[in-house]
């Protein structure tokens, strides 16, 4: 799973009313708005979701009421999705302002990010053709030519995403990841996810879901655009009680305002002071391990008091980092078959290089502890690098690359003295929780409340009664939540950001390849919501 550690500092600004100077817009009238809305939910193979047709629907009016041509189709498989892009594309030629909004599954798979029509299936990869992918409507948006959004509600828990990576192999699934992968290089665009990349989003239980409730609330108002998806961000992270923080990306130059520029000085009443702002930014970044998001905090609010504890954290920072960066392994011989096994190579008996903070970047590991190092920290982030001793196989370095490409480094899967830096600075994730099984004695243990993924699994095998055999592994953290469910024919263990979902995904995923399915256990990370039944 990639860890996501980016906050989304441009909340800091959701109360001030000043801005840049200059405005790519100005008349509404005189532009075309294009916009395509999808909502999918009656999935043929995989659990219906009740809110996109709804979401669609409402999203669709409140986009015509604002001026835009709006395409919108509901339920679509992949004819009509195409159908639907090819509409949009043609329309987007000389659109000035183009939005692009789904609702319903998505999956990510090796980085490229896809939407899935009613009618998907997954047995492996070649089934991806199936899917739409994003890719693709980021060219179709990049066709407009002043204001470029895409809206994805679309995080959601993805059984079929589940399916495949069981079908195609460990070591291929490690490609699979959580949510969607967090799209580069989206410049002159907006765009908003309904929560962090590699995260899943909260379906709802109202009519919309919580991402476009706030859309909707906010997305009418007589703002500037980014104000307005900072308003959407921070309402859906208050209204999931902060457990939920959309991905927000913002690459434009100046301003825009889809329902015209408000007066430059609004009503006494309607003005928040510079300490409000501040004040109300504060909770999103003061633990945050990024410089540039204290930097930015430090820039926009550095004259009030919450500037000085912005400028406190990051002088810890700083000595921290300074701290790791300054500790050096000592020398150790690297063996001959390890040796084998890397590059560049090293002649027999030669010492492999300290780790001190005179070494390049770029300068790749050989020392053998080291490498079980970066190993183990990649465990700890939930990855999975394979065996944490021994020679580097391909699966540790491709649980290299996909830390990096998560963390905005190159992905070249090699063990350098940059990557293990960069994971040392990371904080640790806790507390863990654990839940295993062995097939082949239908055994299983839980464990939870440890500091480490691997006290975690360790703690679950021991409750196992056959540890060796209980290499069926689900591993969560943080506030998230672990269940198993069983039948004669079937099994499942899932981990979701809360017992409810992951109890039911648990029962869910069972019954698709068994019948008569029951709960045996559930638990949260911190021992919460523990229950386990013997009937």
């Amino acid at each position: 799973m990639a860890i996501s550690r980016h906050i989304v500092l441009g909340l800091t600004a959701l109360a001030l009313w000043n801005g840049f100077s200059l405005s790519i817009a100005s008349s509404a009238l005189a532009e075309k708005r294009v916009a395509l809305v999808i909502g999918n939910g009656s999935y043929a193979n995989a659990p219906r979701l009740p809110n996109p047709r709804n979401d669609a629907e409402d999203v669709s009016g409140a986009l015509k009421r604002t001026g835009f041509e709006v395409i919108v189709g509901v339920d679509l498989d992949k004819p009509g999705m195409e159908d639907a892009a090819i509409r949009f594309a043609r329309a987007a030629r000389d659109a000035d302002v183009a939005i692009f909004y789904y609702s319903g599954h998505a999956m990510q798979f090796a980085g490229v990010n896809y939407l899935m029509p009613v009618d998907a299936k997954l047995t492996d990869e070649a089934d991806l053709r199936r899917m739409a992918r994003v890719d693709d409507i980021i060219a179709d948006l990049q066709q407009a030519r002043n204001l470029r959004i895409l809206v994805l509600d679309s995080c959601r828990d993805n059984p079929l995403a589940e399916e495949l990576r069981r079908s195609i192999g460990r070591s291929r699934a490690t490609g699979i990841q959580r949510g969607l992968a967090k799209i580069e290089n989206a410049q002159g665009m907006i765009v908003a996810y309904a929560t962090q990349a590699g995260r899943t989003a909260d379906d709802g239980t109202g009519r919309n879901s919580p991402f476009t409730a706030a859309f909707l609330k906010h997305i009418e108002a007589v703002e500037e655009i980014g104000t307005v998806f900072r308003r959407i961000t921070a309402d859906v992270y208050q209204a999931t009680k902060r457990s939920q923080l959309p991905e927000l990306s913002l690459s434009l130059i100046g301003e825009y305002f889809l329902r015209g520029r408000p007066n430059v000085n609004p009503p006494a009443s309607l003005q928040t002071s510079p300490v409000e702002a501040a004040a109300a930014a504060w909770p999103l970044v003061e633990n945050t391990a990024s410089q540039a998001v204290l930097e930015d905090f430090i820039r926009q609010f550095g004259d009030t008091i919450y500037g000085s504890l912005a400028r406190a954290r990051l002088k810890e920072l700083r000595l921290t980092i300074k701290e790791l960066d300054s500790r050096q392994a000592p020398p150790v011989i690297v063996p001959k078959e390890e040796r084998a096994s890397l590059e560049p190579k090293q002649n027999v008996g030669e010492e492999a290089p300290a780790f001190d903070h005179n070494t390049p970047e770029d300068a790749v590991i050989l020392d053998a502890t080291l490498l079980s190092e970066i190993r183990t920290r990649l465990y700890e982030l939930n990855y999975d690098p394979g065996p944490l001793e021994g020679p580097m196989r391909n699966i540790a370095r491709q649980a290299i690359r996909e830390f990096q490409a998560a963390n905005k480094l190159k992905p070249t899967g090699q063990p350098t003295h940059g990557l293990l830096r960069r994971l040392r600075a990371i904080d640790a994730l806790k507390p863990w929780g654990a839940i295993v099984y062995a097939k082949n004695s239908e055994r299983w243990g839980m464990g939870w409340g440890k500091s480490s993924r691997q006290e975690a699994v360790a703690s679950a095998r021991a409750t196992c009664g056959d540890a060796k055999q209980c290499t069926v592994e689900i591993s969560f953290f943080g506030t998230e939540c672990g269940a198993f469910a069983y039948s004669r024919s079937s099994f499942a263990l899932v981990a979701r950001d809360n017992s409810t979902i992951a109890k039911a995904a648990a029962l869910a995923d069972c019954n698709k390849r068994g019948k008569a399915c029951r709960l045996i256990a559930a638990v949260c990370a911190d021992g919460g919501e523990r229950i386990v039944t013997n009937d």
